[in-house]
């Protein structure tokens, strides 16, 4: 609770926190600049802020992260009132200890909350709850049937929403002309025997560009400049580009390539400027795209097929 207005400053401010785009204000011009990192509230009299930094699940919620920002003019005095979940001295075993906390438990189990308020009856891991004997909470993992369901579920659901994130990434690749089909002949050349293929050649393929942009740069830097040699250096950049579908790549080589064939100094220097700019942007696409899929295997899922149909 805020005791004093503040002329100027103070505010509290969460600077990882987002305002919903249907609730979106104007900027407030009487901010600070400390203020304008995020969310904040400035200090009114008689004022109090309520927020939870952990979720029903007992995950800290990383949008409740705070600050005060310093106090520019004016005094700035508050009270805070903390409540906690639970006592600092309760002592649980790891996963929790199996025992019943309250002496209604037993009650409340045979009425159904085991499954209606599971938060507060069975908990989690983390932060068990209070009748984990009452509803039978395995002693060896410290979950029960019904926590590792929902935990199944809820991991299916995130599985699901990470392929549909990949699927929508991947094509604005295609849409937005950095990848052809070529690459889905790689994708399509992978099989459990060679689960890394699709990595290993982009891996490879990054190796070699980043080698021939740097002979390309040496070789423009010199007073003499041997365009057969520049011209064999873009020819090989553009085979290893169009080898995994690395449409804008290819597309900037060729472009480069005529240029050479005019032995056009400057316009080669803008064009190994337009090769490197387009690589990196692609290599870029592809490092993300590649740690979306690392994501959804490690979580258990499997790497959904595209195909051009859209």
């Amino acid at each position: 609770m805020y005791l004093t207005n503040v002329t100027k400053g103070g505010e509290t401010v969460f600077p990882q926190a987002e305002e919903p785009s249907r609730r979106r204000t104007p900027p407030k011009d009487d901010l600070s600049e400390c203020a304008k990192k995020g969310i904040a509230v400035k200090p009114r009299r008689g004022d109090a802020l309520l927020f939870f930094s952990l979720f029903p699940t007992a995950i800290p919620d990383q949008n409740s992260l705070h600050a005060g920002c310093p106090v520019i003019e004016g005094e700035k005095w508050s009270a805070t009132k903390w409540i906690h979940v639970d006592s600092f001295e309760k002592n649980l075993d790891i996963g929790g200890n199996c025992t019943d906390l309250n002496e209604s438990c037993e009650r409340w189990a045979a009425l159904g909350e085991c499954t209606k308020n599971r938060e507060y009856m069975i908990g989690t891991a983390e932060l068990p709850g209070y009748c984990r004997r009452s509803c039978k909470v395995s002693l060896i993992s410290g979950k029960s049937s019904l926590y590792v369901q929902r935990e199944q579920r809820l991991k299916k659901m995130e599985v699901g929403q990470m392929q549909r994130r990949l699927v929508d990434y991947t094509k604005s690749l295609f849409v937005e002309g950095f990848l052809d089909a070529q690459f889905l002949q790689l994708q399509q050349l992978q099989d459990e025997s060679n689960p890394d293929f699709v990595v290993e050649v982009v891996s490879l393929f990054f190796d070699d560009s980043e080698k021939l942009l740097n002979d390309l740069t040496m070789a423009l830097d010199q007073p003499n400049v041997d365009f057969k040699k520049v011209d064999a250096h873009v020819h090989q950049l553009k085979g290893s580009s169009s080898s995994i579908g690395a449409q804008r790549v290819k597309n900037a080589c060729i472009a480069f390539r005529s240029f050479c064939e005019e032995q056009n100094i400057d316009a080669t220097l803008r064009c190994l400027q337009q090769v490197k700019q387009e690589y990196y942007l692609v290599k870029n696409k592809l490092e993300t795209m590649l740690r979306l899929e690392q994501q959804i295997v490690a979580a258990g899922g499997s790497i959904p097929m595209i195909e051009l149909g859209f």
